[in-house]
């Protein structure tokens, strides 16, 4: 934990191949970045981390279920390493 956190994200959306008439159904390529640090002043943007990977999204009842997989691109000694996440449900 931290106090102050940086995050960036960039993302292309686009429909699943082979599965474009499934209404509510999209895939996604991400790239991602962040970490957290004490407090402002300790930010060193040499620590950031940075990821990519591929996503699917289904807009159910429930609302949105997504699957990703993603890589770290600069993984360090010591990091914990999550390649697979879902979640269910809007985030606010």
């Amino acid at each position: 934990g931290g106090a102050f956190a940086a995050n960036a994200t960039a993302e292309v959306s686009f429909p699943v191949p082979f599965a474009e008439d499934v209404k509510g159904l999209r895939m996604s390529a991400f790239v991602d970045g962040g970490n957290v640090f004490e407090k402002f002043d300790d930010f060193d943007a040499n620590e950031l981390r940075y990821s990519a990977g591929l996503g699917v999204t289904w807009m159910s009842p429930l609302g949105p279920f997504t699957i990703s997989y993603a890589k770290p691109l600069n993984e360090k000694d010591g990091d914990k390493v999550q390649e697979f996440q879902f979640s269910i449900g809007a985030s606010f």
